[in-house]
């Protein structure tokens, strides 16, 4: 059972209203630099995928230690870093990678099919169309980086981290599951994806809840993060040996 976090109600909102604040700054920034061609052509959307990440995840763990410092609660006691358990934890990990990869894979083929049965062409997501354009091994480490460290890390410190606790311990769980879960997946907005990260995140809170620990929903989304980049990096060779 996931202990009760001393989260203020006022507090939170302030948190995501500057994640806000910064994501368009991110955004800004990414335009500017498109606008004065400060990069080539061909690496812009590349570009701006890394200004945007760094803005974002770097303002979350900034903004997140002025949250902890305002509840008084250090890293560790906030988030169970330090929980007994840990391989248990990473086994649980583990084990709900090992299950939400090919449950996500078959939810997403399934989308596609409805999507073009209703006349509309599935879009791969943002990210993954810059992985795909992203060819140079250095473009592929920094994106490796971003996708199975920075990522996980700020988006499981928000959503499991402090956003499910604060509407949970509102008297709602259910709201606190689904809201959160729904939010997780409209952030990665897609229409190919929506519902498979939408379960995806509900497996992630279940996750922490079972382990009273953020480092194993961290480290599964990580995982799963990681191997969605070796097959997209790998599609050609997979293609060519296994069809399709």
């Amino acid at each position: 059972m996931l202990s009760e976090k001393p989260w203020k109600p006022d507090a939170v909102l302030m948190l995501l209203m500057g994640l806000l604040v910064c994501m368009s700054v991110g955004a800004s920034v990414s335009l500017l630099v498109e606008s004065l061609a400060l990069v080539p052509p061909a690496r812009q959307k590349f570009a701006s995928f890394c200004i945007n990440a760094a803005v974002l995840q770097g303002s979350v763990l900034v903004m997140t230690f002025f949250f902890l410092r305002e509840h008084k609660i250090g890293w560790a006691e906030a988030f169970g870093l330090s929980s007994p358990g840990k391989i248990r934890a990473f086994a649980l990990a583990a084990l709900v990678c090992a299950i939400a990869l090919p449950a996500t894979w078959w939810i997403n083929s399934l989308s596609v099919a409805a999507l073009k049965s209703f006349q509309q062409a599935p879009v791969q997501q943002i990210t993954v169309q810059t992985l795909q354009k992203a060819t140079s091994a250095e473009s592929q480490g920094i994106f490796l980086l971003i996708a199975a460290l920075l990522a996980p890390i700020g988006e499981e410190i928000i959503f499991r981290g402090i956003l499910y606790p604060a509407v949970k311990q509102l008297g709602r769980p259910r709201l606190a599951v689904w809201g959160t879960a729904l939010v997780f997946a409209v952030v990665h907005w897609n229409q190919m994806t929506f519902i498979s990260l939408t379960l995806l995140a509900v497996a992630l809170t279940w996750l922490y809840e079972k382990t009273n620990n953020l480092l194993a929903p961290i480290a599964a989304h990580s995982l799963f993060n990681s191997a969605n980049f070796l097959i997209i990096v790998n599609e050609p060779w997979l293609r060519r040996h296994f069809g399709g």
